[in-house]
């Protein structure tokens, strides 16, 4: 059974908006809660150092075992980190002080071998781990146990598991969202174990377009961000609205309204490819694409791009109800942005290559003068760095 959510369409629609829903009631559904937040293009340019708190540094031990050529993603739950080596195409497994522990899958074509692994996802519900090489899921304890394998003939952007192992697909805006049986219609589509799919977000246009117009393909950074209580907050490019997915249903959350320029619907309908690119080339302070999404008890932080050169983040602080728009500079570590990658609590994660950084004396005050020393003394060569770092008074 296919839920239908329709959606009411707002005066201005932003750049690369193809269904840019406002405030959506999904049928039978209370949305009394439904929190909106009006984000103009007023941010501030601050440093890291002014608005963290407190920074936490774990750097991955390097060995023969575990040395990692390219951080393709990385997950943290329960005193491990988890890291999809893009380089070697394998997953290391460490504690939180950064030891290594193990390889959790070897290569291969035997049972609880892989090859090629794309993507992985931590299910922080039943502590497995599920590698994805396009063709199958192959599931994992903490142990490094292989659990078995799932297949599917779906392309997707990421996945989440939930309670009962029914997975939902972020299809994204691909090409393959239309199949002939009417599957992956939309950006979420829910398969469960016994193989039902339910599908939400219907939309005509794919970033594909129409015959004859150049392809844009557009997919969506961190669309899941699981919750304590098993719900799970989600969020999908070019909508303004971020949902909670809760029993198997779906409402909305939070309203954004990004409030500054933007290009109206109708115009981007029909509108080349090329056209969409020179458009926001030609005006670099458009607001466009709400991006990385994550929810913690405390806070709903989000990404927005400026034009083609510039992010920013939004942090909402739920018990004070203040939001703080800022564009982040890495006064601290000297990387080009801070590739925030997961959250645990109230504080959030970021993996640096050590290569990229270039640190700054001022590190010392929040880690101490050993660590930092330390720190420095890496090479270009060893294992990345995980950042775990929470926000201070002052943001909120």
């Amino acid at each position: 059974m296919t839920a239908v959510i329709k959606f009411m369409p707002m005066k201005k629609i932003y750049i690369f908006l193809i269904v840019f829903c406002s405030c959506i009631h999904q049928p039978g559904n209370e949305n009394d809660d439904l929190i909106e937040l009006f984000v103009d293009d007023q941010y501030e340019a601050k440093n890291l150092s002014e608005l963290v708190e407190s920074i936490r540094v774990i750097p991955l031990e390097t060995t023969d075992q575990s040395l990692i050529g390219s951080v393709a993603d990385f997950g943290y739950d329960d005193g491990n980190i988890f890291v999809l080596d893009g380089y070697n195409q394998l997953v290391s497994q460490f504690d939180e002080n950064g030891q290594f522990i193990r390889k959790l899958v070897q290569k291969g074509n035997g049972p609880g071998d892989i090859q090629h692994p794309q993507m992985f996802s931590i299910d922080k519900l039943h502590n497995e781990v599920w590698l994805s090489n396009n063709t199958n899921f192959m599931r994992f304890d903490y142990h490094g146990n292989y659990l078995g394998k799932r297949d599917y003939q779906i392309g997707f952007t990421d996945w989440y598991v939930d309670e009962d192992y029914d997975i939902y697909f972020y299809t994204g805006k691909n090409d393959n969202a239309h199949n002939e049986d009417g599957f992956m219609t939309g950006d979420l589509t829910l398969l469960t174990t016994n193989d039902q799919k339910k599908t939400w977000f219907k939309s005509d246009i794919i970033g594909y377009y129409k015959p004859n117009m150049t392809k844009v393909s557009f997919g969506s950074s961190h669309p899941f961000s699981p919750q304590p209580d098993g719900s799970v907050t989600f969020s999908y490019t070019f909508n303004d609205t971020i949902y909670c997915i809760k029993n198997k249903q779906i409402y909305p959350k939070y309203c954004v309204h990004l409030t500054g320029n933007s290009l109206p619907s109708e115009k981007l309908n029909n509108m080349p490819g090329e056209e969409i690119d020179k458009y926001i080339q030609e005006h670099p302070s458009l607001q466009w694409n709400m991006n990385s999404v994550f929810e913690t008890p405390a806070y709903l932080l989000f990404g927005y791009g400026i034009g083609f050169h510039a992010w920013a983040w939004v942090l909402y602080e739920k018990a004070t109800k203040k939001m703080t728009n800022v564009q982040i500079k890495d006064d601290l570590f000297g990387t080009p942005f801070l590739p925030i990658k997961d959250s645990s609590e109230d504080s959030f994660l970021a993996a640096m290559m050590v290569e990229n950084m270039d640190l700054n004396p001022k590190l010392a005050e929040f880690i101490g003068k050993e660590k930092y020393e330390r720190l420095k003394m890496l090479s270009p060569e060893d294992n990345p760095v995980i950042l775990e770092f929470s926000f201070k008074e002052m943001m909120r």
